[in-house]
């Protein structure tokens, strides 16, 4: 990833127009540029289970489209948010039809990802069974539940070996809400290796509430709730190639010659937002400006998990794959009002990241609010230890350093891109790499994650939530838990900047083997993953 593609952005941008945008043969319509952003649909279990089947298409339109389709009553709909609560079960049937497979480069043949094995391909035909791999291709797919702590194994949270083709009948996810699991608000997108930017990068991504926030954090009990999800869509199909891009708001685009969705509310009211950063690669700096002025908001949680004590900040840092939630009061009727993106800088030989407007914010008596959350209990209920509770008090069992690097063959070859356990040999990740680290289930870790390259880094990994710990040595004074964190870039001289963060392996669920990564997509699909083994107790 290089600074690029700034020159023809804009004659792209006007060339295409808002009528390209209209609805394919394959994907729901998206909704039309410079209207009111509205919720996703949501999807909410009944007596403990949220069944709902989903079709995987693809169409390539003005932009890459890939969408995952509901069929709801009034006709298809994409993405819809899949709301659940503690113990309840998600059965959600994957019918996957992709079609789209982007040309090779010239003089090479179609990319697969071979799967390991004595032949990822045959073994695959042998068994028909998507649980045993294959030879992935850009038309095959899974799932991966970001930020659910649930087990790493097929038809659950399992995307090692889990290949599902676009000729397998419909594949089943099956699998419980943990009662220890935090409320919160998670995202579940494709996570097949190699083709998770293009298939990211299409659309393919929707929100996972688990509901109960109004329990632990009174205050947002009765405030209207507003789901945003920030996508990223490029007007290169081939898209882990750098080429112009946008941000989308809700499957609307946030950028010129489009004209900007609007978010409407009622004047001054309070409003609980949910954001997801669902770019492949864009580093957010979130704001809402009145005028000029930003504005403070009251963070509720960040990466589905309540913060210990609600905070005021007048910006929201997420990273690729990130989420916050937090409260918003809104301007006074008619005042100047917008949701930006602030810019991020993501260092010496990152992307270009500059800031940008990515809705109008209009307050008016005539706005629909969104639904509002329940209202917080009269009584509180019984407290219920939650999933890493008592983390920052525990003794480390273990200390790693793993480090992120990049390689470039020659002076303008490709770049090769690593995350190595310290004391390994630098590898680019294959699927059938042996685990980079074995532990065990009731080991507690700090792993100092370090970056060696000139540009930003989003660390994350499956399965578990981390505490984080200090930034660069230095004691984050109320550490928070996370599953996606930024690593800033080394700047070319002095020590690499790292953070230090506690990874807790106490949960029997987890036991498996499952990866950690890059959260910048091509990064992690040109290599920069790994595989963790945690063995039962």
């Amino acid at each position: 990833m290089r600074k690029a593609y700034k020159s023809i952005f804009a004659l792209l941008m006007c060339s295409i127009g808002a009528t390209a945008l209209a609805q394919s043969a394959n994907c729901p319509a998206r909704p039309v540029p410079g209207t009111v952003v509205n919720n996703p649909l949501d999807l909410y279990s009944t007596n403990g289970v949220l069944q709902a089947a989903y079709t995987f298409r693809s169409e390539l339109a003005a932009f890459l489209e890939e969408c995952y389709i509901y069929q709801a009553p009034t006709g298809p709909v994409e993405a819809p948010t899949l709301r659940l609560n503690p113990g309840d079960r998600l059965v959600l049937s994957l019918t996957n039809r992709l079609t789209y497979v982007p040309p090779p480069p010239p003089g090479q043949k179609p990319a697969t990802t071979d799967m390991g094995g004595m032949s990822g391909m045959s073994q695959r035909a042998a068994s028909n069974d998507p649980c045993t791999g294959g030879t992935m291709v850009a038309t095959s797919t899974n799932i991966h539940f970001h930020g659910l702590n649930i087990p790493p194994i097929c038809h659950q949270d399992e995307i090692i070996d889990t290949d599902i083709e676009n000729t397998d009948p419909p594949f089943t996810y099956s699998f419980q809400i943990p009662m220890n699991d935090a409320p919160g608000l998670y995202w579940y997108h494709p996570h097949l290796h190699g083709e998770v930017t293009l298939q990211v990068n299409g659309g393919a991504a929707g929100a996972l509430i688990v509901g109960g926030m109004e329990k632990m954090n009174p205050q947002v009990g009765g405030l209207p709730e507003r789901v945003l999800i920030i996508r990223q869509q490029f007007t290169n199909p081939n898209s882990w190639i750098p080429g112009p891009y946008q941000l989308t708001l809700n499957y609307q685009p946030a950028v010129s010659p489009f004209p900007l969705p609007i978010i409407q509310l009622q004047p001054g009211v309070k409003e609980f937002w949910r954001v997801v950063n669902a770019s492949s690669q864009q580093f957010l700096t979130l704001a809402v400006l009145f005028g000029q002025t930003a504005q403070a908001v009251q963070i509720i949680a960040l990466d589905a998990i309540p913060v210990t004590a609600p905070y005021s900040t007048t910006s929201v840092i997420l990273p690729p794959a990130g989420r916050a939630e937090f409260i918003v009061t809104g301007p006074a009727a008619g005042q100047a009002a917008g949701f930006w993106q602030m810019g991020f800088d993501t260092g010496p030989i990152g992307n270009t990241n500059g800031a940008q407007e990515l809705a109008v914010i209009q307050a008016t008596s005539s706005a629909k609010e969104p639904p509002a959350l329940p209202m917080a209990p009269a009584k509180p209920p019984p407290a219920t230890l939650q999933r890493f509770a008592g983390l920052r008090q525990l003794t480390p069992t273990k200390r790693r350093k793993i480090y992120f690097a990049e390689a470039t063959n020659g002076s303008n070859g490709p770049t090769e891109f690593f995350i190595t356990v310290e004391g390994q040999v630098p590898k680019v990740f294959s699927m059938s790499d042996p685990p980079a680290i074995t532990t065990r289930v009731g080991a507690v870790e700090d792993w100092t994650v370090e970056n060696r390259s000139g540009e930003t880094h989003a660390f994350h990994i499956h399965q578990i939530h981390f505490l984080f710990m200090a930034i660069n040595g230095v004691a984050q004074m109320n550490p928070q838990l996370r599953d996606t964190v930024v690593v800033p870039a080394w700047n070319g001289t002095g020590p690499y900047p790292t953070v230090t963060l506690r990874m807790d392996f106490r949960d029997p669920e987890i036991a498996g083997t499952f990866v950690f990564h890059c959260h910048v997509l091509d990064h992690e699909d040109a290599g920069m993953m790994a595989k963790i083994k945690v063995n039962p107790k």
